[in-house]
Parts: structure tokens; sequence; C-alpha cells
């Protein structure tokens, strides 16, 4: 194939794939699951394509002397190249193609090809186009394996949700409650896992995050001053009048992140109302879920402990009271402790201490917060083990599931 047709083979194909993302932009980007997207983003992809069809020239031609009519074709992909670096660096536009260094360094790469088609003297010489080429292979991924920033509702504006909505009807509801979890942790620490956690998701997915309540059902806590609590019916019902509005405006497939234990009888309930009774598919994908495949702990450490600790000494290290951390001392009812020695033989028991745990003072259990514990922290475990690398790791594996389930529930076009 001749230089000059191949060439102008790549620039109507090029031209076309911009012509359909500037006419039918929600399909385009509905195809390639990138964010709500201003033409400059698309412009620059489809640019990209075009310079990686530049390095594969030599292998359909070893005569690389280009006419000037030809050299026109080059510096508008060039141009182009050099804003999606601009444009991914900044971050300044959303959804830039999963915006980020790693498709700043493919922008890069493809401009540096454009570049030498421009200026180089000779074109005799194919080898530094074929290293080239593989540089562009290797850092096509880039596309689709980097990260973006997260779509949050409330900092959006009524037009970007509703361009949201016209490529995705996902969206994720992270849960959380404002209650005790020691002398060294935050109020707020499971609002705070459930959405930063989220946040990574949204920024590897593009789905959007819509934070809802900062309170859950926590009663059991409130033998520590500042825990704030609603009932399980209430917080259901609040819960499931928001999501109606979600689905009143074209949102189909919700994902609750749920991070705090108590929510979940209550969220349980509601994902299977909504699935009863709207038209919504609704699925848990966070702690308790299924889909995390969590393995059993091998020690109690329930609450505030060493895991909770190490999360937020990695999300949000600056909230971690660090001089207040103190072990508690834990105070087990005879019943408890009877089972708890017991499912060391059969673990399938430790399900029955779970019910006698983290329950009101009302029940007469023994199981709330400040009969079971001296500070409100529920852990047998050394909280100098507690490190922000621990708390990565823990992070990264939910988060990681959940993009992983997210990418493959994209594939499955339900609109």
């Amino acid at each position: 194939m001749k230089l000059k047709t191949f060439l102008i083979i790549s620039a109507i194909v090029s031209c076309a794939f911009g012509t359909m993302s500037l006419l039918f932009p929600a399909q385009v980007m509905s195809y390639y699951g990138v964010e709500p997207n201003p033409a400059i983003s698309l412009l620059a992809r489809y640019s990209a394509m075009g310079s990686v069809a530049l390095g594969l020239v030599p292998w359909f031609s070893r005569n690389m002397e280009l006419s000037q009519a030809q050299k026109t074709i080059i510096p508008a992909m060039l141009i182009c190249n050099v804003i999606g670096i601009i444009v991914s660096v900044s971050g300044a536009l959303p959804g830039t193609i999963n915006g980020g260094w790693s498709t700043a360094i493919s922008y890069l790469v493809f401009a540096i090809g454009d570049a030498w088609f421009l200026f180089a003297k000779s074109h005799t010489y194919p080898y530094p186009l074929l290293l080239l080429t593989g540089m562009m292979l290797i850092s096509i991924p880039g596309f689709t394996q980097g990260q973006s920033n997260p779509l949050i509702l409330q900092e959006m504006s009524w037009p970007e949700v509703k361009q949201y909505l016209a490529y995705s009807d996902m969206v994720i509801i992270p849960l959380g409650s404002t209650e005790q979890h020691g002398p060294h942790l935050p109020l707020g620490t499971d609002c705070f896992e459930a959405l930063e956690m989220s946040k990574q998701i949204s920024a590897r997915t593009g789905v959007m995050v819509a934070p809802v309540i900062m309170i859950g059902y926590s009663p059991y806590h409130s033998g520590f001053p500042g825990t704030i609590s609603i009932r399980s019916e209430t917080l259901e019902q609040v819960l499931f009048e928001a999501t109606e509005y979600l689905i009143k405006y074209g949102f189909r497939r919700i994902m609750f992140f749920n991070y705090h234990g108590g929510n979940n009888p209550t969220q349980a309930h509601l994902i299977e109302r909504l699935n009863q009774s709207t038209e919504a598919v609704a699925i848990s994908i966070g702690e308790g879920s299924q889909i995390q495949n969590q393995a059993p702990v091998d020690s109690f450490d329930y609450h505030a402990g060493v895991d909770e600790t190490s999360i937020m000494l990695f999300l949000h290290p600056e909230m971690v009271r660090k001089d207040k951390i103190q072990k508690p001392e834990m105070h087990f009812t005879p019943k408890m402790q009877e089972i708890m020695n017991q499912s060391k033989q059969n673990y399938q028991l430790s399900n029955v201490s779970d019910l006698l745990i983290g329950v009101p003072v009302e029940t007469k259990k023994g199981g709330a917060s400040n009969e079971l514990s001296s500070n409100g922290i529920w852990t047998l475990k050394d909280l100098k083990m507690a490190t922000a690398d621990k708390g990565k790791t823990l992070t990264q594996d939910m988060v990681d599931t959940a993009v992983k389930f997210i990418e493959s529930w994209k594939k499955v076009k339900i609109k």
C-alpha cells in the first residue's frame, strides 16, 4: 500500500470517528465508557488513533517521503495530541478519557510520532518509527486503565447530570454512620471510609457517586457522646425516597457501598424493596456484600480496631489521633465467652455470638458498646499493628473487587 493511500485512509477514519463523536456524543461516549466529555477531549482521542496509523506506516511502505499535501494532515494531529497532553495532565476538563499521567504519556508518544513525520529531514529509515510504534502500542492501555476525577452528584450541575444520564444509568450511594469510634478516630469514620472508597471506584469507572445521608443505625453506640442514630425503618424510608428520585431521572443500576455493619439489615431490606417495586436493579458492593467475598476475621477486631484504624491511616491520616490510641478492656458476658470458645471448634457458632454484640442496652444482652468496651474500641488485637500500608491493601482489595464487578456490569446494556 502506498503511503499516500494509507494516510488518506487514516485521515478518513479519524475524521469519520471525530464527526460521529460530535453528532452522536452520547452513543460514542457510551461505547467507549468515558465520562461527560467536551469535543476537544474526543477530538484528541481520534487524532491519537490517526497517530497510531501513522506509526504503522513503516510496515506498509519503505518510501517515507511526504508530499506537501500529505504533510498538511499531520500538523492537525500534532496539535490535537498536544491538547490531549495538556487536558490529561491538568484535569481542567471533566471526563478526559480516563485522564491522568498514563493518558498524557500516550498522547506524548503520539505527538512525538507526528513531529517525526513532520520535521524529520529523511523518512527513508524506518527503525526509529518502528520503535515509536512499539511505544504507542505499550501505552495504549493508558486509555482504559488510567484514573480521572470522581463524579460527585453534589458537585455537578443539572446539565452535567443530564449529560451523564445520556450514556450511563449507574450510581453509587455510599452508606456510613455518625458514631463513636474510640478516642482516636472521628465519629464520621464509616462515612469517610464509604465515601472515599466510592470516590476511588468512581475515578476508575466513571460512575457517579451520590451521597445521601451521613447517619445510620447505631443506637448501641449511644453510651458514648456524639453518636447519632435513627431507626432502621426511618433510614430505609429516607434512602428509598431519595433513590426514587434518582430512578425518576433515569438511573437504573443502583449500587450501595456500605461501610457500617449496623446498616446491613436495613440495606438488605431496602435493596429487596427497590428490586420488587421499581424499574431499577439495586445491589450492595461494599462491606458485607456477596461480591466482596471477605474472609472471616482471624481474631476479634470488629470496630475501630486494627483494620479500621489502618484504613483511616491510609485514607485520612490527619484525622487519626495517634496519641489517643489505646487498647480497650473488653467485657464479654459468660454466654458470649462460652459461644466464642465453642466457635473455635465450629466457626459457624460465631454467627450466634455476632447476634449478641452490637445491640442496644435495652435488650439486656450485654452487647452495647459501652458494656463491651472501656473506650468504644472492639478488638482483642494490639492496635500498634495498625499501619497505613495495611489500610491501603484493605482499601484496594475492596475497590478492585467493586471496579471489576462494575466493568463487567457495564457490558450488559439494559436500556
